[in-house]
């Protein structure tokens, strides 16, 4: 335990040499070594699998251990931080992240820590990835405004109206090219996306350092903060957004729209058909995660396409979506009078087809149409999976790809590797 705390101690402080139980040849940065969750020794990220099989300190009846270098990351983020701002569930967000340079810099800000748990409790665990996306933006940025200032500077340094410029110039250093121009003179970013995240992310950063200053009574650092906003919203957008929204408005003038042929369409719909019946026949005599997981990524295509929807709608489908869908029994009473003035093929249409409505952008209700030979599909996936090595209850809310996932595999948590499907 004293080597442990002495490690977290030197890495917080980023100064010393940290005592690991198995040096390596050549020198190596703190960032790759993970404590081991048994007997928490510091070991080299690569090699920790192999002394994770030997550890003494190991629990042999865990069934359900988590996966290693996840435990490991879990541990040490959440000592790391343990007095700080950060938040519950936020370690998770770290341990997803790439161990680099910007990751390093996250870890020493408090505010975009704060920030990271802010946008957590504000979006819930299903949207993990933007916010790992949003933090390592303004990772990104904290290293470049660190190289126009010292090593140690954190964003409360730069939420300033006298950084403005500074931060302003940093955003243009990582997302625009100085020597090139739009048809309008003004600067071409190469990167025109991540200036205007990023200036949307500025903002509710400055919000959540607001919000600290207003509860620790910081009247001074308080009107530095709100002036910093203030010129925000005056100047960003001539400074950084509209040059932003010219590049990316540029990029689509003489861009041929390559629209597929009636005959590609028409040969992609057989093959989809005949292979939902091949493959559904295959599962039938021989019940596995290989069959299984061919007709899901058929059936995921064919739903797709039949609705020209976005793939990543359809792919986050809820199971209690699926089993509440509207059926073509929709003849309800109170739906008599608009039926009543539908046409016959119409009505035909609403007799073969179901209807599941899901979430999509904005939270917007999305329809999803499936015909007979989608959800005979799925209900056969669900009927020949057979799940009884655990009496842990599937979640509702998750995707009804991973309840198929989840119940073919035979245990709850399952490698995503295994299964290609990311979670929810």
């Amino acid at each position: 335990m004293g080597d442990f705390h002495y490690n977290i101690k030197r890495i917080t402080e980023n100064k010393g040499h940290l005592i690991v139980e198995r040096r390596p040849t050549t020198e190596k940065d703190s960032n790759e070594f993970l404590p081991c969750p048994h007997c928490l020794g510091f070991f080299v990220r690569s090699e920790l699998w192999r002394h994770a099989k030997e550890c003494p300190f190991r629990c042999q009846n865990n069934e359900e251990e988590k996966p290693l270098v996840y435990s490991a990351q879990i541990l040490l983020y959440s000592n790391l931080h343990g007095n700080s701002d950060l938040q519950e569930n936020i370690q998770e967000v770290l341990t997803g992240m790439k161990s680099d340079g910007v990751l390093k810099a996250i870890q020493s800000d408090n505010s975009l820590m704060s920030f990271g748990s802010a946008m957590l409790k504000r979006v819930g665990r299903g949207r993990l990835p933007n916010v790992r996306q949003k933090l390592r933006q303004l990772g990104r940025l904290l290293v470049s405004l660190r190289c126009l200032s010292t090593e140690a500077a954190v964003f409360t340094d730069f939420i300033k109206p006298k950084e403005f410029d500074r931060v302003v110039d940093a955003v243009k250093k990582i997302s625009s090219n100085p020597s090139e121009l739009t048809e309008k003179g003004c600067q071409k970013y190469s990167l025109p996306s991540l200036a205007l995240k990023l200036g949307h992310s500025l903002k509710r950063l400055a919000e959540v350092i607001r919000g600290r200053t207003i509860r620790d009574g910081d009247d001074e650092r308080r009107k530095d903060v709100e002036n910093f906003i203030l010129l925000h919203d005056t100047e960003w957008a001539d400074k950084i957004s509209n040059h932003a929204r010219q590049t990316i408005a540029e990029r689509k003038y003489n861009e041929p729209d390559i629209l597929p042929l009636t005959c590609d369409i028409v040969k992609l719909n057989d093959f989809l058909l005949h292979e939902i019946v091949r493959l559904s026949e295959l599962l039938l005599k021989d019940i596995n995660a290989v069959n299984w997981r061919n007709l899901a990524m058929v059936v995921l295509c064919r739903i797709t396409i039949f609705n020209k929807r976005r793939g990543g709608e359809t792919s986050q489908m809820k199971l209690s979506a699926y089993v509440n869908r509207k059926t073509g029994e929709w003849k309800d009473a109170e739906n008599l009078e608009i039926i009543s003035t539908l046409s016959p093929i119409e009505k035909k249409l609403m007799d073969r087809l179901q209807l599941v409505e899901i979430v999509g952008k904005k939270n917007r209700k999305v329809p999803v149409l499936l015909t007979k030979d989608m959800w005979n599909a799925l209900d056969l996936q669900q009927k020949d999976c057979h799940w009884s090595s655990s009496s842990k209850p599937f979640p509702v809310c998750c995707t009804i790809f991973q309840f198929w996932a989840l119940k073919m595999l035979g245990f709850p948590q399952m490698d995503n590797k295994q299964s290609g499907f990311k979670e929810s």
